[in-house]
């Protein structure tokens, strides 16, 4: 179960249950107060501080706990310590077959989209996919310091490393993007080593921005153990 707003949204995390719904009741004062967060005043009174819609998660997704392969993918690619820190919310979609890394708005919490990665491969699927098509990285971790990786996994590691894990979900470096990462002391591109072009690239659009570092790699970051990260960052 969950609160937003005063309207509780409760579901079932088996796959074979279909409970769910949503009961609205009356805003109490920590209600009140999430909404005025998410505003700010203008001339013309209050107007929505940012834009991107709220995504809701479908009720039909599971806890990773109750599909094996699920957490197998986890535990391999070193993402359940982020998971059981409760640093992100990782879920199971039971339909797509897809282990569903949420993402939120850094700002405020705001659960924005969700990243799901393909358990096995099915011909025309693609091994990642948006559920929201929102402009906005997975991030995990509050360090100052941010460690920019391709996919989420790689950003839970570098959770579990000790710094902020940030996911482009790809290799590119969308403008939104920039935005939240300018709040960052420090931030290291860390991309595949086949993507040493586009790290420079990006390294040239950050650099105005926010202290920025690159980090040309030899192994994916979700393969890596904290200490071999640490190395590689280097502080």
């Amino acid at each position: 179960m969950s609160k937003d707003n005063g309207t509780v949204i409760y579901y079932c995390f088996r796959a074979a249950c279909h409970i769910a719904g949503r009961i609205s009741g009356p805003r109490n004062m920590d209600d009140i107060k999430a909404i005025q967060s998410n505003t700010s005043i203008g001339s013309h009174g209050r107007q929505p501080a940012q834009d991107t819609p709220e995504w809701i998660m479908p009720w039909y997704f599971s806890s990773i706990a109750l599909n094996e392969k699920a957490h197998e993918y986890l535990q391999k690619n070193n993402c359940l310590e982020a998971h059981y820190d409760r640093a992100c919310t990782i879920m199971f979609d039971p339909r797509l077959n897809r282990v569903v890394f949420t993402i939120r708005r850094r700002s405020d919490g705001l659960c924005v989209d969700g990243a799901g990665r393909i358990l096995k491969h099915v011909p025309g699927q693609p091994k990642w996919l948006r559920y929201n098509s929102s402009d906005y990285p997975f991030i995990v971790g509050n360090n100052s310091v941010a460690v920019i990786v391709e996919d989420c996994a790689s950003a839970c590691s570098v959770y579990a490393a000790g710094y902020t894990g940030v996911s482009l979900l790809g290799t590119n470096l969308k403008k939104a993007y920039i935005s939240a990462l300018k709040g960052f002391e420090e931030c290291f591109i860390c991309l595949d080593k086949d993507a040493s072009k586009k790290s420079i690239d990006m390294y040239k659009a950050l650099s105005p921005h926010v202290n920025v570092h690159i980090r040309f790699l030899q192994e994916d970051l979700k393969y890596c153990n904290k200490e071999q990260i640490k190395n590689i960052i280097g502080i």
